[in-house]
């Protein structure tokens, strides 16, 4: 189809050429971005020129993404000695408390660890009174220094034994202050360390256990937040604290409103930047992995803004054409912005500026003309 165009207007301009003998190519022809037009080409394709002017534009961005979590609401439950699955409390999807028991294991690691503790705990008695006591006599001037000094390092040695015993035990739940010889147990609850709900249950009654395993996961959805993500183009019109209102796939009707956070200017490999937006308050319809679309207004602006049919494309680049004078146009480059009520905005640059005139109408017939001039 695209070819038949070419032929279709390569024809156009051969017949409305001039009939007179060829004169010698002007330097400005053998330019690729140059098109030189004949009175009758000019009148057959219709072409018409615009001068770009300000205009005030107040686009909406067009956004999408998904509700996400914040790396520290995913909790994932562990327990740091092997031990064997005695019973399991939760269900997939249920909602937890901080503190629940969601499992009770078993082994006689547990019950070895507290034996140790209670085992250090009386030793440690024993140790302050003989330190004491050869303080006593070292003050005195009674005892030996060396005899001091060892019961004073065997005594801090088995100090931190004992703190060292007890941080283990407050990592499988046992409280080490509450523990005596008359509740010693082989068992040990695993709780929800925060409110939430159980997201996956990855053990059975049962199974061996240990400390590389997730046994539970759990969801923390009191911090959602929406993670939207903006083409590179529209990146320079967004401002954090700039407001989104927002709709799900399921809920197309609702509306959500969000404030854009935070901005991550690292461009995926499809040009886009995120956008980590904050929700005006606790949607309970709302819950990690929804697909969301979004609109950002970004306020009224003056930009410089040509029609939409003034701007053509060829590949992944976008052109205009800049009249040099009443029959000689020139290809330029240029970067679209924001397309707003049938204009298209236009970034500054040196060729790009208030004033110029720019094809309207007929700019795809000069790159074709420009297009099959390239292949002769």
């Amino acid at each position: 189809m695209k070819n038949i165009l070419f032929i279709v207007i390569t024809s156009i301009f051969i017949s409305c050429g001039d009939k007179t003998t060829p004169t010698k190519e002007s330097p400005k022809e053998k330019d690729e971005t140059i098109v030189q037009l004949s009175e009758a080409q000019k009148k057959t394709i219709s072409l018409e020129t615009v001068t770009l002017n300000l205009k005030e534009m107040s686009p909406e961005i067009t956004v999408t993404g998904k509700i996400e979590l914040p790396p520290q609401n995913e909790i994932y439950i562990s327990f740091p000695i092997p031990a064997s699955v005695k019973k399991i409390n939760v269900l997939p999807g249920e909602k937890v408390r901080k503190g629940q028991i969601l499992a009770i294991v078993q082994h006689a690691g547990i019950l070895n660890l507290q034996q140790e503790f209670l085992s250090s705990q009386s030793k440690i008695n024993m140790l302050e009174a003989e330190y004491n006591r050869q303080h006593k006599l070292n003050a005195d001037k009674t005892g030996s220094d060396k005899i001091f000094e060892k019961a004073k390092n065997e005594f801090e040695i088995e100090k931190l034994h004992l703190k060292s015993l007890s941080e283990s035990l407050a990592l499988i739940g046992i409280n080490a202050k509450m523990l005596n010889e008359k509740n010693l147990s082989s068992s040990a609850e695993i709780k929800a360390t925060t409110d939430g709900f159980i997201s996956k249950v990855n053990i059975n009654t049962g199974q061996l256990i240990n400390e590389s395993n997730t046994l539970f996961e759990i969801i923390d959805d009191s911090d959602t937040h929406l993670v939207l993500y903006v083409f590179e183009n529209d990146l320079h019109l967004i401002k954090e604290g700039m407001t989104v209102m927002a709709s799900t796939t399921s809920l197309p009707n609702e509306q959500f409103e969000a404030k854009v956070h935070m901005i991550n200017r690292n461009l995926d490999e499809n040009h886009n930047a995120e956008l980590h937006c904050h929700f005006a308050k606790k949607y309970k319809d709302l819950i990690p992995g929804m697909t969301m679309k979004g609109k950002i207004s970004s306020g009224k602006r003056m930009a410089i803004a040509a029609p939409n049919e003034a701007i053509t494309r060829h590949g992944n680049d976008f052109f205009v054409f800049i009249e040099e004078n009443n029959l000689l146009y020139k290809k330029v480059q240029v970067t679209p912005g924001v397309i707003e009520n049938g204009f298209t905005e236009l970034r500054p640059s040196s060729t790009i500026n208030e004033g110029i005139k720019v094809v309207s109408n007929g700019s795809y017939a000069l790159l074709s003309k420009l297009l099959n001039k390239s292949d002769e």
